[in-house]
């Protein structure tokens, strides 16, 4: 267990508080002081020293001193100090806040630049983390605003927070120990031993609602199906649907004997027979195969002659290159040769580089014998390749000529084989001529044929349609009474299908009613198990307070449960509490929470004006109260 008692405060600066010293005397105190006197400050100069925060929970808040006319007055150190005790041992606390002054390069006088923070514990400097620390191992953080303000956990945290941390506190009820209360949850055992609660209630009602909603489509479906029953159905004589039937086909029988009959159908065989033979002399060709595979062999040569001069073609052109390359290696050496010849010895050789003296004769004669010989053999080379290019080039050119020779006989003979292509296929031009023509009086020949016997079928089936609309006549007669039978066949076969359909739709209803009543067994039964739950865990967490009361669901139209967090105290709702009474029960909240975090800070009580007594803490009480007759801050300790 942690307990902080504040011993005393001194305030510098601080908000418009030029000076204050408190001594707390680790005691509960009392403080008194019109409004604006600086009660509430000495509570943000508390919160600003440990948290950097004023009492609403703000870092961005203004601590530095203002004049009258709300100009800040500069050049001042804002300090809060604080002597507090921890388990018996003393801490000395203290920050100052104070502007910065810097001097730029060139300039004589300082410039406001921002401001500086500086931290003291036991009046050793620290760093802002080091101080940090050592605040944090004393307060919780997490506890320290709910321990501290009355009304932080009543008006300030969100309710689900206060849920949370009410649990946390009283402990949960575990599933198993609300089955075990009511014998009725035991078919719960089961199924809540693999998922929550709320997840199977989602289960069942997911599962429910297609249940539902088949179910009320049901009684439409069958009252559809008795509307589709057909009324005054009637009865069917078989026998005389059997009569009908084979009566129907010999008349049939006899129609198509009538159609049928013999002149009609010999002329018309005969007309078949003529329109196929006009089919096949309509696609008959005449015999010029021998002809046709003679042009084919024809073609071919000239195809093969065509390749044989083209290639040759391209010899040539390639042997005319060599030529050219050939003259123009001759003509090079031509010139080399002019040039060679040309050249005369250098006598200045003839003179000692070193020495600058005539060389001996015979040093002389040995460099004209060299140059002469050089120079001949030289020109010997270059004749002797000159010759032998001049081979090539004579060579290679008899090759063009007899190549050119060749081409000129290939394009005669190419010539040759051209009329006899050209004559080949006139010859067959000439007997398909000759057979088109033939092949034409033929079939202008079957056509009139075929006219003559298309003309007599016509005639034939004169004379026998006056029979045949008799006859067609008895048999609509006899379908429409058949047609009356099926009719009534069809609305009896209607009618049984529907009363099935009736039958399989009764029994599906029974099936899903069964299904979705067991369905809705066990969804009351999770509906009692939250409600059991609730009672118990509302009881657990209200026996740790004395005066507040917690309601931690409320229940809705549709008899679902909604989580919430309201406080009562004596059945009035948190909410319409006179101040006094929020603050007392603000108070029982700090008790419990201070039992459970292991922890007493002091409590800071603001507007206890309006409270007669409050209610007895373990932890130290800094009330704060409104009074007309002290114009300065009066303290007193008990």
């Amino acid at each position: 267990m942690r307990k902080i008692l504040l011993k005393n405060m001194k305030l510098r600066n601080f908000k418009g508080i030029p000076s204050l010293d408190i001594n707390f005397n680790l005691t509960d105190t009392n403080i008194y002081g019109r409004n604006a006197t600086g009660k509430t400050t000495i509570v943000d100069a508390f919160m600003w020293l440990f948290f950097n925060k004023d009492s609403k929970g703000s870092a961005d808040f203004d601590i530095k001193t203002k004049t009258a006319e709300g100009n800040y007055v500069h050049n001042l150190e804002h300090t809060v100090e604080a002597i507090i005790e921890v388990d018996g041992t003393e801490t000395k606390f203290m920050k100052l806040y104070k502007e910065k002054y810097t001097k730029q390069r060139g300039s004589t006088t300082a410039t406001f630049t921002g401001h500086t923070t500086d931290y003291f514990v036991d009046d050793v400097p620290k760093k802002k983390k080091e101080y940090e620390e050592i605040v944090n191992q004393l307060f919780d953080s997490k506890f320290f605003q709910i321990i501290t303000d009355p009304l932080y956990f009543n008006e300030k945290m969100k309710w689900s927070d206060r849920r949370k941390l009410l649990i946390d506190i009283c402990g949960n009820v575990s599933d198993e120990l609300v089955i075990s209360s009511n014998d009725e949850l035991a078919p719960l055992i089961g199924v809540l031993g693999t998922k929550s609660i709320d997840d199977y209630r989602l289960q069942l009602k997911s599962q429910m609602k297609p249940i539902n909603e088949e179910l009320k489509a049901i009684p439409i479906k069958i009252n559809e199906a008795n509307l589709a029953i057909p009324k005054e159905v009637g009865e069917v004589d078989e026998e005389k649907f059997v009569f009908i039937n084979s009566h129907i086909q010999e008349l049939e029988s006899k129609k198509a004997s009538a159609l049928s009959g013999g002149a009609i159908a010999e002329k018309e065989t005969e007309l078949i027979k003529l329109q196929n033979k006009k089919l096949l002399l309509e696609n008959e060709v005449p015999n010029s195969k021998k002809l046709k595979d003679e042009l084919y062999v024809l073609d071919n040569q000239k195809t093969a002659l065509e390749r044989e001069i083209q290639r040759t073609v391209g010899d040539i052109a390639f042997k005319e290159s060599q030529q050219k390359s050939n003259e123009e290696q001759r003509a090079d050496l031509r010139q080399r040769y002019i040039e060679l010849n040309s050249m005369e010895y250098d006598e200045s050789q003839n003179i000692c580089p070193e020495c600058g003296q005539l060389l001996p004769q015979e040093k002389i004669s040995h460099f004209m014998e060299s140059f002469n010989i050089g120079k001949s053999n030289k020109l010997e080379s270059i004749n002797a390749k000159g010759i032998e290019l001049k081979q090539e080039y004579e060579k290679r050119a008899d090759e063009i000529t007899i190549l050119s020779n060749d081409v000129e006989l290939k394009k005669k003979e190419l010539n040759t084989l051209q009329i006899a292509i050209n004559d080949k296929q006139r010859e067959i031009d000439d007997i398909q001529n000759v057979f088109k023509a033939e092949q034409r009086q033929k079939t202008n020949k079957v056509n009139k044929q075929i006219v003559v016997i298309e003309q007599e079928i016509a005639a034939l089936k004169n004379d026998v349609q006056t029979v045949i609309d008799g006859i067609d006549e008895d048999i609509q007669v006899w379908k429409q009474q058949r047609a009356e039978i099926e009719s009534i066949k069809a609305k009896i076969n209607l009618a049984e299908v529907q009363k099935k359909r009736i039958a399989e739709l009764e029994a599906r209803e029974k099936e899903l009613a069964k299904d979705y009543s067991d369905k809705d067994q066990v969804l009351y039964l999770t509906d009692l198990f939250i409600k059991t739950k609730v009672n118990m865990l509302t009881e657990k967490i209200n026996k740790h307070f004395e005066l507040c009361n917690f309601k931690l669901f409320e229940e809705q139209i549709n008899g679902g449960l909604n989580e919430v967090c309201e406080i009562t105290v004596d059945g009035v709702s948190f909410s319409d509490l006179n101040n006094a009474m929020k603050i007392n029960a603000g108070l029982d909240v700090i008790n419990t929470v201070c039992d459970y975090a292991k922890a007493y800070a002091p409590i800071f009580i603001d507007n206890c004006e309006a409270v007669n007594q409050t209610l007895q803490t373990n932890s130290q009480q800094i009330r704060l109260y409104v009074t007309d007759s002290d114009e300065y801050l009066r303290i007193v300790n008990e």
